[in-house]
């Protein structure tokens, strides 16, 4: 009995030292790669740099947070107006640009108590979906001269506040 028992215990030590053998190579070869880890790729949020006052007046910075939009500065001349919109959270936000000549708590809503986006008075200019908290995404658009409102369009977050009017001369 004690012959069986001492081949049995052979076989598994054996087993374990080819196992840990292996294991050891697989971890020196990934560790010995000399190219870092990959990062993950630039999104439209991390990608682009935040206006400053030399990019032209055509900039406007944007604060998202529960729940209210403001934007710096609130006049804009038309043409290209690039946004960068940061959400202060603590929820998932959108960003979203209406022309219209309503007021900025007057615009059309579904019955979620989002806006109309094909609403009567409201011209869908352009938006970005889903805004991590934290998180900073960016939306150019050409705008003409006229009244805008600038909000968020998740359902609820419209009628809690989330809006505000901008001006492009």
């Amino acid at each position: 009995m004690t012959r069986t028992g001492t081949r049995t215990g052979t076989r598994n030590r054996n087993r374990i030292l080819v196992g840990a053998a292996a294991a050891a190579l697989l971890l020196a070869a990934c560790s010995s790669n000399p190219e870092p880890e990959p990062t993950e790729a630039p999104t439209e949020e991390t990608s682009a740099p935040a206006p400053t006052e030399t990019e032209g007046a055509g900039s406007m910075n944007v604060t998202e947070k529960d729940f209210s939009v403001s934007l710096d500065p609130t006049e804009v001349p038309a043409g290209e107006v690039a946004f960068r919109i940061t959400n202060e959270g603590p929820s998932v936000h959108e960003f979203v640009v209406f022309k219209t000549n309503l007021a900025a708590d007057a615009l059309p809503v579904d019955s979620e108590g989002a806006v109309d986006e094909e609403g009567k008075g409201v011209e869908h200019q352009g938006e970005v979906e889903d805004i991590a908290v934290g998180a900073t995404a960016n939306l150019s658009l050409e705008l003409d001269a006229g009244s805008y409102v600038a909000l968020c369009n998740l359902p609820g977050h419209y009628i809690a506040g989330m809006t505000t009017g901008f001006t492009v001369t």
